[in-house]
């Protein structure tokens, strides 16, 4: 009936992976309600695995989704491009320094993604210069947060993309490590099945997330930031003899 009215509202369903949702998808569907509070938004945070089952994807309007689409179905507009980076806290790098050439990545701890068969490889390129780190960590996990939450703590070098660790370099509790060097830049798009009709809605929806990405310095809304990790003086979780 809105459509009929012409009339921009109605709910979207829209579809994220967690670690991109709360670093940039969560900004940008506040920033989206503030202009159009008249549209509801449901998000579901969906993992790999679902990514990977094409034929679940109808139920959504639209999927943020950092990579190239698998099928034809689906038409992907392109929002920005990001890449994985090296990060450590300040209090790692007072402790071990911090490394000059990618070689010296095996001398450090590291804090690595748990893939289903290994380790992530650590994927880098400088210059026309290319390097391959095979990770070998103490602490390994098939979440990003949690590898975050270690990499502030100062447990090791981090392998992770830059749009998931820009609040803490901004505070100051994460620091770029071997800062020329970086993954391949992958494309941030947003996904939506090939239909012959797209309603109002999301029409504008796509239109609003394509100057959002360009305008997003002049936005004024909030950022997502997770808890610091900051020990206390004490180290209180230990036991006391």
């Amino acid at each position: 009936m809105a459509e009929v009215r012409h009339e921009i509202a109605g709910t979207l369903r829209i579809a994220s992976t967690g670690e991109f949702g709360t670093s940039f998808t969560s900004e940008l569907l506040f920033a989206f309600r503030q202009n159009y509070p008249q549209i509801a938004v449901e998000v579901i945070f969906l993992s790999l695995g679902y990514f990977l089952a094409p034929e679940r994807h109808q139920a959504f309007d639209g999927i943020f989704y950092w990579g190239e689409p698998a099928s034809d179905d689906y038409i992907a507009r392109k929002l920005g491009e990001a890449a994985f980076a090296l990060y450590a806290s300040p209090l790692y790098l007072e402790r071990h320094g911090a490394p000059q050439t990618p070689a010296d990545l095996d001398a450090h701890k590291a804090v690595a993604f748990r893939e289903p068969n290994r380790l992530q490889s650590w994927h880098l390129e400088s210059g026309g210069q290319a390097a391959e780190h095979a990770p070998s960590a103490l602490c390994a996990a098939n979440d990003y947060w949690m590898l975050k939450y270690f990499a502030v703590a100062g447990e090791g070098i981090v392998y992770l993309p830059a749009f998931f660790t820009e609040i803490e370099c901004m505070n100051g509790d994460l620091v770029r490590v071997l800062p020329d060097w970086q993954s391949v830049p992958i494309s941030i798009n947003l996904l939506y099945m090939r239909r012959r009709y797209v309603s109002r809605k999301f029409a504008t929806f796509v239109d609003f997330c394509l100057e959002y990405w360009r305008q997003r310095a002049s936005y004024s809304t909030p950022r997502y930031c997770v808890e610091i990790v900051r020990p206390p003086t004490a180290p209180q979780w230990r036991k006391k003899p």
